[in-house]
């Protein structure tokens, strides 16, 4: 789940904090600077339409612009200017950041109803399942975490059926615990 908090003031201070993900376009205006705090991120907006990932329970947080350019910054020190279709990642362990070249198709898929999961862990893909299905996953296996999957649902699919697929692929077996909302994950892992 994600959440935004902004100040009373917003038309006079554009800035937001958010925790989880969210979509913005942005219009640029030099005398109220549109900021956007997450994970330890700061993003000043430059005038444009980006994407901000910022999930307390994982490891890396992204700001992947769409179009225009945004500045990135931690802890007061500018990481990036990011332009068009590329992406920040910022491990939060390392206190490191990378940029990469992103497929903003794949970032934007959450608002189109899609759970794309292209090269993702067996981890990154169960928070992002467990966020949409309201569980939790635990894994009998740890190394199954590293697993990695190309994966596209729909969001409207029933989780049970995107398990399924999932142990088609991998010979990994479930069971779900309805009544305490538990996904448990038993098979071999990866290396």
């Amino acid at each position: 789940m994600s959440s935004l908090r902004y100040a009373k003031d917003f038309h006079q201070q554009r800035e937001l904090y958010l925790e989880g993900e969210a979509y913005f376009e942005v219009t640029a205006n030099k005398a109220h600077p549109f900021t956007v705090h997450a994970g330890g991120l700061t993003t000043t907006v430059l005038g444009t339409g980006f994407d901000i990932r910022s999930f307390a329970t994982e490891s890396q947080n992204a700001v992947t612009v769409i179009r225009g350019k945004v500045e990135v910054s931690h802890e007061g020190k500018v990481l990036d200017q990011l332009t068009a279709a590329r992406q920040l990642q910022w491990d939060n362990q390392r206190n490191q950041s990378q940029t990469v070249s992103a497929d903003t198709s794949q970032v934007l898929g959450w608002q189109q109803g899609k759970l794309l999961f292209q090269g993702k862990t067996m981890e990154e893909i169960t928070a992002s399942l467990g966020r949409w299905y309201n569980v939790r996953f635990i894994f009998k296996e740890p190394t199954m975490r590293r697993c990695r999957y190309y994966l596209n649902f729909e969001n409207s699919v029933p989780l049970k059926e995107i398990l399924t697929s999932i142990s088609a692929l991998n010979g990994m077996s479930f069971t779900i615990d309805t009544k305490n909302n538990i996904v448990t994950l038993s098979g071999k892992g990866c290396q």
